[in-house]
């Protein structure tokens, strides 16, 4: 329950530390940031473009960093494509976004942001440079910066929700002094690795499940360290979000949007793990 300011308890009401107002922990309404990450040619941009299929996601800004346009052109009547060519371009459309004001979208889609990384390499040093680690290390903190700037649009007054498609390598790894052969990790650099995951809300690996037709799909977001990068940050007491599960098949962001933001019930049955069809009885 809200307190009455007055200029008896203002001292009381608003306090500030280090000269910043204490406020309580609240529910405050933000955009979702999600990362979604995979193999080739399992359907990140289609994935990603789902987000519009929500109120909350339509319509969409797409930027399109060397990624699959294309295969989204049904999606024509509620998402924007921005072709980018040079890595100032992304920064500079973030900035129009927090000034036009009257700007429609609900969404912004970075594909790919690995694309985006390459697209920085080859600005700063050339299309034929070696790249050596002081390249890396502006490059890298080039990326934090951008992944940092578009999250902060996920809590600006806009409330947009940002989605980032990434690559994804396989690499070895010692997790828990267990020795990894395969391990799926977002394909950057290994300060990239570490970092990006903790800048956003939602980090899901995209593959398919069922190697035959229909190739179905699933976006885990299990956290199982040995198994790849994940990452699910929602509130254990908010009943909605609780119902979310770890590993969603058919994925839709559109359901992980009305869930965390609108607190909708989960849709179980769209998103239930099929079960194997079963062979035809034989007489």
């Amino acid at each position: 329950m809200s307190t009455t300011l007055t200029p008896q308890n203002a001292a009381q009401v608003i306090r500030k530390l280090g000269g910043i107002e204490v406020k309580p922990v609240s529910s405050e309404e933000r955009g979702l940031v999600i990362g979604i990450y995979g193999p080739p040619g399992v359907g990140k941009t289609t994935l990603a473009a789902s987000i519009t299929d929500s109120s909350l996601g339509s319509p969409a800004l797409y930027l399109d960093c060397r990624g699959n346009p294309h295969v989204i052109s049904s999606y024509a009547d509620r998402i924007d494509v921005v072709t980018i060519s040079t890595y100032k371009q992304i920064e500079a459309v973030r900035q129009d976004i927090l000034r036009g004001k009257d700007l429609p979208y609900k969404s912004v889609v970075i594909d790919s942001l690995s694309e985006a990384w390459a697209i920085d390499l080859r600005d700063l040093y050339g299309p034929t440079a070696d790249v050596d680690w002081q390249k890396h290390s502006a490059s890298t903190a080039d990326v934090l910066q951008l992944v940092r700037n578009f999250v902060d649009l996920s809590t600006s007054s806009l409330k947009l929700n940002v989605v980032f498609v990434m690559q994804e390598t396989q690499e070895a790894r010692t997790v828990l002094n267990q020795k990894i052969e395969a391990r799926s990790e977002i394909a950057f650099n290994k300060a990239l690795q570490a970092a990006i995951p903790s800048l956003i809300n939602f980090l899901g690996r995209l593959y398919i499940y069922e190697i035959t037709a229909p190739f179905r799909r699933v976006l885990s977001f299990t956290p199982a360290e040995t198994v790849h990068q994940a990452k699910r940050q929602v509130d254990p007491n908010d009943p909605a979000a609780r119902e979310m599960p770890y590993e969603v098949y058919n994925p839709s962001l559109a359901s992980i949007l009305n869930t965390i933001r609108d607190h909708q019930p989960w849709p179980t049955e769209a998103h239930e793990r099929p079960r194997p069809a079963q062979p035809a009885a034989t007489r």
